[in-house]
């Protein structure tokens, strides 16, 4: 199963926020990337809020540190196996961070702004 990792990004102007990152099942190709306010490797995350960000290089699967050209800094939070199918604005992904598998439904709700609801045995 591909890999997954949730990173903290503390921006230079003392910001900070989480960049999600989903392997395809291409290895060679480039992580589907999001940024987050929240973390969603707990449980109690049942849904969130996203920005698509171009996709980024796999290195970032295990990268902390200092990013290129002064944009801060990154360091794992978590990192796990996940899933994830994408058909027109939408998206199902199952993650597990650890504590088990997960599964949210993406809708791209305009421009580069995606929702995401967990989806449990009771939601189709």
């Amino acid at each position: 199963m591909p890999e997954t990792v949730l990173l903290q990004h503390d921006l230079p102007d003392g910001s900070s926020h989480f960049d999600w990152m989903i392997q395809r099942d291409d290895p060679r190709a480039g992580l589907i990337t999001f940024r987050l306010q929240d973390r969603i490797d707990h449980p109690s995350c049942g849904g969130f809020d996203a920005r698509r960000l171009p996709d980024h290089r796999a290195a970032y699967l295990t990268f902390e540190g200092p990013v290129a050209g002064g944009r801060g800094i990154v360091r794992r939070l978590a990192t796990g196996r996940a899933t994830a199918g994408e058909t027109g604005g939408e998206m199902l992904v199952t993650a597990d961070f650890g504590a088990g598998p997960r599964r949210w439904r993406g809708r791209c709700i305009s421009g580069e702004l995606w929702r995401f609801e967990e989806k449990t045995a009771e939601t189709p």
